[in-house]
């Protein structure tokens, strides 16, 4: 019976919580980033076919080139998700599991399989994707290192271009003041339309000065400095060359890809039972605020994978 009024008193104060949650909207708070050479950052070594993971000035492993099968020297060039999928594109010729993909590849991991998210043979031989990011309608936006023309349209390598069964402008460069020297090599666009992105170069953005580690937002017309990377501990000589933005679901329990009611049962359960399954904040404590955590991921179906 104390079990029973417990686990009913847990719902409650959770509903309470995903309501409150529903009603404000999420930022940009998570940062997946892979840099173009092998780095140190404070003891942890990461390499070019390795993805980082940045949250509250701290770096982590998020995905390991070599438990992917990516080769030695293998550089990610772009990165991101689709539905709960991982996404990104190689520097170089690079075979997974039997299969031979290019650098004008984007490339589809699902956690077992890979596969052409967008096939590049449309592309110039001597053009790589370097940045690409998937929009909620499932088009995708990418940009290439060189100026390529796509469908007799010309495209420059500081354009985003967008493909969704042919190719268009998405963002042009030179026309928001991206000097035509410098190449975008890290995209993510929100649900709202607001656009990271990472430049090959350092250079001056209408007297923003940035970094070729820096991650620029733009929104509503204007650049702000979003990460500073040599601030936060990305070393001198390396590039941020591929990046993407989403919040990890700590409430997806059975790695599905979303947060609904088989999660919502294993955490009330857990949570009425104090167990530590339950602390998702991570302070070996089960306590309201592990209820906030599992109420702002309630409803997600975005939620990326775990390597």
């Amino acid at each position: 019976m104390i079990a029973k009024f417990r686990m009913t008193k847990v719902v409650s104060l959770l509903l309470g919580a995903i309501l409150t949650v529903a009603s404000s909207s999420l930022s940009f708070a998570e940062i997946f980033l892979s840099p173009d050479i092998p780095i140190t950052i404070g003891s942890d070594a990461f390499e070019e076919r390795d993805v980082m993971y940045f949250k509250d000035s701290s770096f982590l492993p998020y995905i390991s080139g070599s438990t992917l099968g990516i080769p030695k020297g293998v550089n990610i060039d772009a990165f991101g998700f689709s539905e709960g999928k991982i996404i990104f594109s190689v520097d170089i010729p690079t075979t997974l599991d039997g299969v031979t993909y290019t650098e004008r590849d984007l490339i589809l991991y699902d956690g077992t399989n890979f596969s052409k998210l967008l096939d590049g043979s449309a592309i110039p031989d001597g053009a790589r994707i370097d940045a690409a990011t998937v929009l909620s309608d499932g088009s995708i936006v990418f940009s290439l290192d060189i100026p390529v023309t796509l469908g007799g349209l010309s495209f420059k390598a500081n354009d985003l271009i967008r493909y969704n069964g042919s190719f268009t402008l998405y963002f042009s460069g030179s026309g928001h003041n991206i000097p035509e020297s410098a190449n975008i090599d890290g995209v993510y666009v929100s649900p709202d339309g607001e656009i990271l992105f990472s430049l090959d170069i350092p250079c001056s953005l209408n007297g923003l000065e940035v970094k070729d580690k820096d991650i620029v937002k733009w929104s509503n017309g204007s650049f702000s400095l979003y990460f500073d990377g040599l601030s936060e501990g990305i070393p001198l000589g390396a590039d941020l060359d591929a990046l993407s933005s989403i919040e990890l679901c700590e409430g997806d329990f059975n790695g599905d890809g979303d947060v609904d009611g088989s999660d919502l049962a294993t955490f009330v359960d857990a949570y009425a039972n104090e167990e530590l399954l339950a602390d998702l904040n991570g302070d070996e404590e089960v306590n309201v605020e592990d209820l906030a955590v599992f109420a702002a991921d309630f409803g997600r179906t975005d939620c990326p994978p775990c390597p």
